[in-house]
């Protein structure tokens, strides 16, 4: 813990201080590029209320993420309390599905099955529940086939599968779900009942909605990240409103109550 010590300071304001409470945004590159648009406005809006954390790793699944947990929480279990001196993680993202889906006989591909079972693991691992850590599951978004060099290593409906497991496992957990998939394709002008090829594939027409969201069929724009967020944000609104600002206290009083000056 630290303190804040002022010459000026009263009585009251001189007392140990607790740590920044962590928003953490884990998955994979997509979310390790997020830092020019999605983890500035998240940091403006939890301006001297929370630290928000960008661990995304470019490249894994959710193979690899499992091995990763740790360094986002402390040692956890009746062995390890934890400690109060150290940060709680309060929010976490968990944005993985991209390289998952890529097709069978890439390094990085994880069977549609395995990938549900490690993103059930992941949203349930004991250190979540002694943070009392709020989970919100992002699904992948889709794929613009017509940007992607030939031969495919990923595909619009192979894609969609996946993000369709990610919705699975967050309706079975009742966790929040940040439908990323759905948003970009009904921004394209996917409609759910529309048998035809599916929007972003070779079959259909090139969607210039999907071009101006993914920067190479896969990684995002800065407009696509900017969705993102939009959506983020009314989840957020929406199912978890105790973690929006307003909500939340300043870790370090105003100046004028360190100082005991009144108004």
């Amino acid at each position: 813990m630290t303190t804040i010590p002022h010459p000026h300071a009263s009585p009251s304001t001189q007392q140990q201080q607790q740590p920044y409470p962590q928003l953490i945004l884990f998955g994979d590159s997509i979310t390790q590029g997020a830092h020019s648009t999605l983890i500035p406005r998240l940091s403006e809006l939890y301006l001297r209320r929370a630290d928000i954390i960008n661990r995304g790793f470019s490249g894994y699944n959710t193979i690899q993420a499992i091995p990763l947990l740790p360094l986002l929480f402390p040692p956890s279990g009746p062995s390890h309390p934890r400690n109060p001196s150290q940060p709680r993680v309060a929010l976490l993202t968990v944005f993985f599905g991209a390289n998952d889906a890529v097709l069978p006989g890439n390094a990085q591909h994880v069977s549609l099955s395995q990938y549900a079972t490690l993103l059930h693991r992941i949203v349930t691992d004991p250190a979540i529940q002694q943070h009392d850590t709020k989970v919100l599951l992002l699904t992948p978004p889709p794929v613009d086939e017509h940007q992607s060099a030939l031969p495919l290593q990923r595909t619009a409906a192979n894609t969609k599968l996946y993000a369709d497991a990610c919705a699975a496992v967050a309706h079975d957990l009742r966790l929040p779900l940040v439908d990323v998939w759905s948003t970009f394709m009904r921004q394209a002008g996917w409609d759910p009942s529309d048998s035809g090829p599916l929007v972003g594939s070779r079959e259909a027409e090139p969607s210039t909605v999907l071009r101006e969201l993914l920067s190479d069929g896969l990684h995002l724009t800065e407009k696509g990240y900017a969705a993102v967020f939009e959506e983020l944000w009314r989840v957020v609104r929406e199912e978890v409103p105790e973690m929006l600002p307003e909500r939340l206290p300043m870790v370090v009083p105003e100046w004028k109550e360190v100082m005991g000056v009144e108004d």
